[in-house]
C-alpha cells in the first residue's frame, strides 16, 4: 500500500503593514509555528514575502515564495503555508521642493507669485509630478519676510497615487509699499526776496488702490531749489504725511 506524505501546515505569521517604497517587498510579524508528527526531524526553512504589485493601497494581497522543508523527514511531509495573508501599504509622504515666492509692490491684494516651480523627490523609477497651485500672503499689508500660503498643489503621473504632499511651510516673501502721487495742489509764482520760500496753491490729495481708505495730512512745506530768479524752477515739497 502507499504511505501518502503527511501535511505539515505551518501558522503564526502574518503581514505587516508598510509604507509605500515603490517595490513590492512584504515583512511578517510573528515565527513560524508548526508540528511535525512523532519527533520527526523536519523544519521549515524561510523565504520571502511579496505584495501583489508595489502600489499603495488597503488590505494588499502578500504571497509567500521560497519557503522549504528540511531534515531527515522533510520527504514525509508536504508544505502548507498560510493562505490570504495581507496587508496595507500606505502612500508615502513627501515634502515639497524648490518653491520661492516674489517679492512685490504693494497692490492693496494678498495675491503672490512663485519665482521657482514646485519639485518632488519621488522615489527612484517612479513617475510622478507636482504642479504649484496659488499662493497668497497672509494679507494685504506692505511688509518684509511676509507669511505666504500655498494651496492647490497636485500630484500628476502614473504613480501619484503613491504619494501624498506634506504641507507647504516656511514660504515668505516682501511686499514693498507702492508709491502713491500727489496731486491738486502747484506752485506760485513770486517776486524774488532772496529766500528760497514759496507758496503752495490749491489742497493735497490722493488716489489710492480701489477699497483703500488713505489721505493726506499737514500744511505742505515748498521750496524753490535756489533763491535765484528764473522760469518753471523746480520747487520741493515736504511736510505732507499720508
Amino acid at each position: 500500500a502507499d504511505i501518502t506524505p503527511a501535511q505539515l501546515v505551518v501558522s503564526g505569521i502574518l503581514a505587516a503593514n508598510k509604507v509605500y517604497d515603490s517595490t513590492v517587498a512584504a515583512s511578517l510579524i510573528g515565527s513560524l509555528q508548526y508540528s511535525p508528527l512523532g519527533g520527526d526531524n523536519v523544519a521549515v526553512l524561510a523565504g520571502t514575502a511579496r505584495f501583489s504589485d508595489k502600489n499603495a493601497g488597503v488590505g494588499k494581497p502578500v504571497s509567500l515564495n521560497g519557503y522549504a522543508l528540511s531534515g531527515a523527514d522533510a520527504a514525509n511531509y508536504t508544505l502548507v503555508l498560510p493562505n490570504g495573508l495581507s496587508a496595507d501599504i500606505t502612500p508615502a509622504r513627501f515634502s515639497v521642493n524648490g518653491l520661492a515666492i516674489n517679492n512685490k509692490v504693494y497692490d492693496a491684494n494678498t495675491s503672490a507669485t512663485f519665482s521657482h516651480g514646485a519639485s518632488l523627490g519621488g522615489l527612484a523609477g517612479d513617475a510622478v509630478t507636482v504642479s504649484a497651485g496659488e499662493a497668497q500672503f497672509v494679507d494685504k499689508n506692505a511688509g518684509s519676510n511676509k507669511a505666504v500660503r500655498v494651496t492647490g498643489l497636485v500630484l500628476a503621473g502614473a504613480d501619484a497615487g503613491n504619494y501624498v504632499l506634506n504641507p507647504v511651510v516656511n514660504l515668505s516673501a516682501d511686499i514693498t509699499p507702492a508709491p502713491l502721487l500727489i496731486g491738486g495742489i502747484g506752485a506760485v509764482n513770486k517776486v524774488y526776496d532772496a529766500t528760497t520760500s514759496a507758496a503752495l496753491s490749491g489742497s493735497a490729495a490722493v488716489q489710492a488702490l480701489a477699497g483703500d481708505s488713505v489721505s493726506v495730512t499737514g500744511s505742505g512745506i515748498a521750496r524753490f531749489a535756489d533763491k535765484n530768479v528764473g522760469n518753471a524752477k523746480p520747487v520741493s515739497v515736504s511736510g505732507l504725511t499720508l
